[in-house]
């Protein structure tokens, strides 16, 4: 009895659902828009959307959200800033994030 407990456990992991299963994405381009909310966090929309984010509607939204994906509270002023100049001087944006929900919260970028 305690083999079969054994095997199908091993089995659930191996095949079962991967929640959590997230895998982080790279993407660059140039920003449609910059769209921030009242608590902080902002949205991005991009000229060419990842084809790897599951979000829908044409730009994609992605988001970065303090405490989603590692970002804190400096960490997501300082890509809001770089974001914006990124947005006002029409350069490209090379960032990462993660395709675990329609949300795509991207936790790091850099002005290309």
């Amino acid at each position: 009895m305690k083999r079969i407990a054994g095997f199908l456990l091993v089995a659930i992991f191996m095949f079962g659902p991967r929640a959590g299963s997230a895998i982080e994405r790279f993407h660059a381009s140039t920003l449609k828009f910059v769209y921030p909310l009242g608590a902080g966090d902002f949205v991005l929309g991009f000229d060419t959307d990842s084809v790897q984010c599951p979000a829908s509607g044409l730009p994609k939204y992605m988001y970065v959200a303090v405490g989603q994906n590692g970002v804190t509270a400096d960490g997501a002023k300082k890509m809001f800033a770089a974001a914006l100049m990124a947005f006002a001087l029409g350069k490209q944006l090379s960032f990462a994030f993660d395709d675990g929900t329609v949300f795509c919260y991207i936790n790091r970028l850099s002005v290309q």
